[in-house]
This record gives C-alpha cells, structure tokens and sequence, in this order.
C-alpha cells in the first residue's frame, strides 16, 4: 500500500477507473468536470484511466496530457451531432478485468457507465456515481416538438432511470447540497454527499487581461453583460435576450454571449426581432487559452438556466470576480447569494431579469463588493479542494473509512 502526504495527513494512492460517456473534447459541463478532476487526481499520484467514448474511429487508447484515456467505439445521437454514445460494453468490461481498479467512479447511466457497473459487481470493485444529470435538462436533448415545458410527463420515468443507477453504487455523490437533496427525494437509499465539481482557480482569476478579446470582437467601452455556455434550449438564453430592451431603456450596456449550440440562429433571429442584435456579441467558442479572459472584459455575469444542479460557467465567473444575476431555480442559489456578490430573478421573467441587471451596473460601489464577495464564495469549489473531498470518498468505500 503506497501513501502521499496531505499537510503532515497521510493518504492512499489508489489505482482508479473513472468511466464516463461525456469527456473531452465534447462541450458540456459535465465532461469538463470530469476532465478536470481525473487529472486532478492524475497530478498528486493517483493511477487514473478514463473510460470515455471515440471522439473518432475505432476503440484505441491515448494519453491526454499524462492521462491515460480508454476510448470505446462511439457515434453520434442523429439529433444532437455533438452529443456521442457507445457501442461496445464488452469491450468495456474486459477493460476494466485487466485493470482491476481499487475504485471505479461512473458518471453518467449511459452505456459506458452501467457497462463499467456490470463489470464492477462481477469483480467486486467499489463503486462511487456521481449525478450530474438533472431530468428536465436531459430530456431537452431527445427530438420532441413543443415548448420548453413539453417534457413533465416523462419526469417521473427519467428519475427513475437516475435513482434507479444510483442506488447500485456503494456511494452516490452530486456538486450541490440540492442536486443530493434531489436524488433522495426521489428514492435514492445509499449514502450521498455534496462535492463540487470545482474550478481550477488558477485559470480563471480577475488577474488576466481580456482586453484583446475586446479589440477583436469590436466589443464597445460600455458595462458588459457576460453569458458563456452552451446554447440550448434548458439555457434560456432567450429570456436574456427578451430583457435587453429594458435594460437599455434604463442605462447603455452590451452584451456578450459566448459559447455555441443547437439554438445559435434562433438566438441570432431572435436578437432581430426585439431589435437589439447591434447590442449583442456572438462570439462563438473560444479556444482554451483565450476562454478564461473573456470574462475579465466583463462588469457582470448572466445565468438565465432552469436547469442547473450547479453550473461551472457560474463558478467561472465566480472565481473572475465578477457579480452574479442568476435564475431563482434548483442549485443556482448555492453560488448567488441575493445583495452579497448578485441577484436571483424569478425564473423565465425577462423583466425581472433586467430589473436586477440594472441595479447591479447602476452602483459601481455595489458591483465592485460583489465582485469581492464572489471570489470568497469561490474557495470552496477550488479543484484541489474537489480532489481531496473524492481521495476521501474513495478511501471510505475502499477502506469503510476516511482518511484524513
């Protein structure tokens, strides 16, 4: 049995698979967390394998940075282009015979993840899920006409399929107090706790200079509105946009949208048709080195999302000091905190979304102690704080202890 040393605490090296159907370079939360956290764990001496799907070809093995990455053969869900599945969960199973990991870490219910469950029951490995699913936001991926609300009737059934996959692990975990609170709720028995998905402090700081972002996007010298992430429907990036009107009838602002998605044109018709596109920047997806700055050209941050079990662009933003207005919904008040570092609105109300927009760009005393308390609130997500909150996780189902 091998040991590092945590502040004078001795800590267990363990040899652990960490199987997951969304990871890099897919873009959606979920992967980057998992991305960041195998490395995480990768750094301070850990033996991790990934179990993730091809982003391309056949199954192979790659190393991605000093990380070893099992890819199993994938093709993309004919609706949603970006979005990959498995095919082989034989493949999977014989994968993990050969490693015979101390833990196994599933993320997702997927092909992957219960293929790797399979595997692990068979062979008596621990196993710890987290949840990162939030059923109102999985649901928007299936192909089904209608308004955002169409999906309640199958809420029932897809808590079900989340709790049910839960319930088979020696110990469940999910980024936020509400996204556990959640899963027992509905039915989930086996012990949970809340571990962030983290951020990587040393990448988004309000020290980095975006300024060259402004000059290449021709973004004009007035207080920035910030929103970055994906853009689909469960965003509700609309209602971001339906506020701008009001806004601008108050105080002049601009606005900055980055990231990609299904819903970019609709976005885009939809800026023309409130008449406010001149007031709006798209810029698309940004290249990693470039991404973390475009927060420090920004005066506040928007999260318009109804369906957030925590939100890393949030945290993001957290950690680049900036103030935050977000949606009343789920986990987001876990990170807002109303009249400390931002504002809740009421969820889907453009015009109370505006309201507290205004009150935040109106008061640069007010926008700068926010600012402020948001790098507080931000420390406990730090990722070398995720990393040893899951060192302990895995020892406790290894062991049936925490090390501490």
């Amino acid at each position: 049995m091998c040991f590092r040393w945590i502040g004078g605490n001795k800590q267990i090296i363990m040899k652990i698979v960490i199987a997951t159907d969304a990871y890099y370079p897919q873009i959606i939360g979920s992967s980057y967390a998992v991305y960041n956290l195998a490395h995480g764990l990768k750094e301070v001496g850990h033996s991790v394998t990934v179990f993730a799907p091809t982003a391309y070809g056949r199954n192979h093995n790659e190393k991605i940075g000093n990380l070893e990455v099992d890819r199993f053969i994938a093709l993309p869900i004919p609706w949603q282009q970006d979005i990959r599945t498995a095919l082989t969960p034989i493949s999977v199973l014989e994968r993990l015979r050969r490693i015979k990991p101390d833990v196994l870490h599933i993320h997702h219910p997927f092909l992957i993840g219960r293929s790797a469950l399979t595997g692990a029951r068979l062979l008596h490995i621990p196993t710890v899920i987290t949840n990162h699913l939030l059923p109102e936001s999985f649901l928007m991926f299936l192909p089904k006409q209608g308004t955002f609300n169409r999906y309640e009737g199958d809420l029932k059934f897809t808590w079900h399929f989340v709790v049910g996959f839960c319930n088979k692990a020696c110990f469940v975990t999910s980024p936020t107090q509400k996204a556990v609170s959640l899963l027992k709720e509905h039915g989930l028995k086996v012990k949970a706790k809340a571990v962030s998905n983290g951020i990587e402090l040393n990448r988004f700081n309000p020290h980095r200079d975006g300024e060259y972002l402004r000059q290449r996007f021709s973004i004009p010298q007035e207080p920035v509105v910030l929103y970055t992430g994906r853009l689909s429907e469960e965003k509700r990036v609309d209602i971001l946009i339906k506020a701008i009107p009001y806004v601008l009838r108050n105080i002049k602002a601009h606005f900055l949208i980055t990231g990609d998605g299904p819903l970019r044109e609709v976005l885009r018709l939809l800026a023309k048709k409130y008449k406010v596109e001149k007031f709006i920047t798209f810029t698309g997806f940004l290249n990693h080195d470039d991404y973390p700055d475009i927060y420090t050209i920004a005066d506040l941050f928007v999260m318009p999302s109804l369906c957030e079990l925590q939100s890393i662009s949030t945290l993001e933003a957290l950690a680049s000091g900036l103030p935050v207005v977000a949606a009343r919904k789920y986990a987001l008040p876990e990170l807002v905190h109303p009249g400390e570092n931002g504002f809740l609105f009421k969820p889907g109300s453009s015009e109370d979304l505006a309201g507290k927009i205004v009150k935040v760009l109106s008061n640069s005393g007010m926008k700068e102690r926010m600012g402020k308390k948001s790098l507080e609130i931000v420390k406990l997500h730090s990722s070398q704080r995720t990393v040893e909150e899951y060192e302990k996780v895995y020892s406790n189902v290894k062991y049936g202890y925490e090390l501490q």
